[in-house]
């Protein structure tokens, strides 16, 4: 391959179809993963979803954390930002949007009691909907669940004073 990109497709071609979607979870997910979370957004077992995250470390893809916002979960990151570009651009954005959506679920499960996973439950409910959208699929419910989302970012974001960020979430949240 002539770019980096085409290196780092090609090392995400070779790798079997479970590590491959995980690592395409991953990417979805963000900058930092957990095993749960893999399993819970494609439908998984977790010893599944840990077993490929540990082959993904071991192929210098992923990297584990020395610490976790997840309590009793190992956290993971991308050792670099190109691979999870790479991996995210490989994915199909309709796939992409189901992966968005189902990663919004399991933040939102979290998130309770937990401010400061709304915002990511913001997030991935409107990349979800911006995705439904490209494609023309009928965003009605994506709609409705990404303004939920942002006014829950909203309150989350006022009640730990963070005031400009709750003042932009909530306009968000009111656009028609």
């Amino acid at each position: 391959p002539d770019t980096v990109h085409g290196v780092l497709a090609n090392r995400i071609d070779q790798l079997d179809r479970v590590e491959r979607a995980v690592l395409h979870a991953a990417a979805v997910l963000g900058d930092r993963v957990w095993p749960n979370a893999i399993a819970a957004v494609l439908d998984s077992a977790e010893t599944e979803a840990a077993a490929a995250l540990r082959a993904l470390c071991r192929r210098d893809m992923l990297v584990e954390l020395s610490t976790s916002t997840v309590a009793g979960e190992p956290e993971l990151g991308f050792r670099h930002q190109l691979m999870r570009d790479a991996a995210y651009r490989r994915l199909p954005r309709a796939a992409r949007a189901h992966l968005h959506r189902k990663a919004a679920d399991w933040f939102q499960r979290l998130s309770a009691g937990r401010h400061d996973m709304a915002v990511a439950v913001a997030h991935h409910r409107i990349e979800a909907l911006q995705l439904y959208e490209s494609l023309g699929e009928d965003t009605t419910e994506a709609s409705r669940e990404a303004r939920v989302a942002l006014i829950g970012a909203a309150r989350a974001t006022s009640a730990v004073h963070a005031g400009e960020s709750a003042l932009g979430l909530t306009t968000r949240g009111l656009e028609p």
